[in-house]
């Protein structure tokens, strides 16, 4: 996988969208990325589990809670 993008507004915009009740994971943070030969790379592993983990509904709000 290509290397991760940085200083792009990635986190703002996984704010908002936590605020509109979408479901976020910041991969900048965690264990989503390795260092080899000096390249940040997708650790591919953690993020097909990340994927995999994936409500149905990924392309829409979650239910508020009652």
């Amino acid at each position: 996988m290509s290397q991760p993008s940085r200083a792009t507004g990635k986190s703002s915009l996984l704010h908002e969208l936590a605020s509109r009740r979408y479901q976020t994971a910041d991969t900048d943070y965690g264990d989503y990325f390795q260092t080899i030969d000096g390249e940040r790379l997708w650790r591919e592993d953690r993020v097909s589990m990340l994927l995999s983990s994936a409500p149905d509904n990924l392309l829409g709000p979650q239910p508020r809670s009652k």
